[in-house]
C-alpha cells in the first residue's frame, strides 16, 4: 500500500467500507479478546517545550508531581488486582532518574509478574539498556508528526530524525517499540497524514496509536483552543469529516495496512475537553490515579 492508496482511504473510500474492512481484519487477526493496561502516570515534570503539550516545562500554571517509588508500587499493584494485564509507566521527559526508574521496573516485573512498558521520552541509549536489563518489554515513543518542517515548528530544539533515532534504538535493544501521531495538528496537511503512517510502517513498530490533537489552555498562540476539533481537517475533508473521524479513518487504515500490530483504546477521543489537555490534572488527584487502557492486542 503506497501513499496514494493511504489517501483514498483517508479522503475517498466509504467510511463504512473501509470500517467493514478493518474489523473483518481484526477480528481475523487479533480475536475479540480486549487486554487491559494499568497506566501509572507518575510524573508531570518535563523538561521539553512542545508547544502544543499542557505539560511543556515553561508552563507555569501547571502544578508538578513526582510520584515515590512506594507510590508508583501501590498504583501498579492496585491496578494489577483490578484486572489490568500489563503495567505502563508514563511521565514527562526527563522527569526522573535512569537508576530510580530500573529499580521501579525490576520490582514491579519481580512481584506482580506482569509485563512493563514506558513512556518517558527521549533518552541516552543506556538508558533504554538499562531499563531492558531491568525487565521492560515494551517503549512507547510517538513521532507525532511525519513533516520534519512540522515536528521542528512543534518541538523547538529538536529535529523527527533525533526522534526516530531513538525508536530505531529501542528495537535493536530488544524493545516491543511503539509509535503514534495526531490528527488535527495546526500546519498538519493532507500529505503529512498519509506519511505519518508509511513512517510507522518503515520503522516496523509493534504498535502504533493515533489521537486528536487536543487544544490545551496553556500553550502558545498556534496551538491555543480553537474549533480545532469541530472544523475539517484539511481542504480534502469532507463536510462532515472532524478531526475525530479523520482520527479514527486513519486508526482503521492502520488496521487495514498492519493487522499483526497492537492498536491501543485512545483515552483523548472519549473524554479529552478543549480546555483542560489530555493529561493535566491537579497533583494531588494524580498522585492517586491510575488510569486503566484498553488495548486491542495480541498475547505477548
Amino acid at each position: 500500500m503506497e501513499r496514494a492508496d493511504i489517501l483514498h482511504l483517508l479522503y475517498d473510500a466509504d467510511a463504512g467500507d473501509v470500517r467493514r474492512r478493518a474489523g473483518e481484519t481484526l477480528l481475523r487477526v487479533k480475536g475479540t479478546r480486549v487486554f487491559v493496561r494499568g497506566l501509572v502516570e507518575f510524573s508531570n515534570v518535563c523538561r521539553r517545550n512542545c508547544r502544543y503539550c499542557g505539560l511543556r516545562a515553561p508552563n507555569r500554571k501547571l502544578a508538578r508531581y513526582t510520584l515515590t517509588q512506594a507510590e508508583v508500587l501501590e498504583a501498579a499493584a492496585r491496578a494489577v488486582a483490578s484486572g489490568a494485564d500489563s503495567i505502563v509507566l508514563q511521565s514527562g521527559e526527563g522527569a526522573t532518574d535512569a537508576v530510580w526508574l530500573a529499580e521501579v521496573v525490576r520490582e514491579i516485573v519481580r512481584s506482580l509478574r506482569v509485563p512493563v512498558a514506558l513512556s518517558v521520552g527521549e533518552r541516552p541509549a543506556r538508558d533504554y539498556a538499562l531499563w531492558r536489563d531491568a525487565g521492560a518489554t515494551r517503549y512507547l515513543l510517538k513521532h507525532e508528526t511525519a513533516d520534519p518542517a512540522l515536528y521542528a515548528r512543534l518541538h523547538p530544539g529538536h529535529s523527527l530524525a533525533e526522534r526516530v533515532a531513538c525508536l530505531r534504538v529501542l528495537a535493536g535493544l530488544g524493545y516491543a517499540a511503539g509509535t503514534g501521531f495526531m490528527t488535527g495538528l495546526p500546519g498538519q496537511t493532507p500529505d503529512s497524514l498519509a506519511d505519518d503512517i508509511l513512517l510507522a510502517r518503515e520503522l516496523g513498530v509493534t504498535m502504533c496509536g493515533a489521537g486528536p490533537f487536543i487544544p490545551q489552555a496553556d500553550t502558545p498562540p498556534a496551538c491555543a483552543p480553537g474549533p480545532m476539533c469541530s472544523c475539517p481537517v484539511s481542504p480534502r475533508s469532507g463536510a462532515g469529516e472532524t478531526t475525530a473521524s479523520m482520527t479514527a479513518r486513519r486508526r482503521l487504515t492502520w488496521r487495514l495496512l498492519t493487522g499483526p500490530s497492537r492498536s491501543p483504546g485512545a483515552r483523548a477521543v472519549p473524554t479529552g475537553k478543549g480546555d483542560a489537555g489530555e493529561r493535566e490534572s491537579p497533583a494531588a488527584e494524580a498522585r492517586q490515579q491510575v488510569c486503566l487502557c484498553a488495548f486491542a492486542v495480541s498475547v505477548t
